[in-house]
């Protein structure tokens, strides 16, 4: 029997903000007719915080307590 998967959210590290952009390119594929993920690299930025950013991932339902007990 498999595990569970636990889903997870991605929060910075800085506000707690959870809308996280990550900087990569993207390349046109003849055969799937859609832009797909080329690289991605290593600069991350916040939304929330607006500014460069780290980031840990954590279980869905500790960022949903998490930001039930901040409103």
């Amino acid at each position: 029997m498999s595990e569970p998967v636990i889903k997870e959210e991605v929060v910075c590290t800085g506000c707690g903000g959870n809308r996280i952009v990550v900087d990569a390119w993207t390349k046109w594929s003849i055969e799937e007719q859609d832009w797909v993920l080329g690289e991605i690299f290593d600069e991350i930025f916040c939304r929330d915080c607006d500014s460069s950013a780290d980031y840990e991932l954590i279980p869905l339902e500790e960022y949903q307590e998490r930001r039930n007990k901040n409103e």
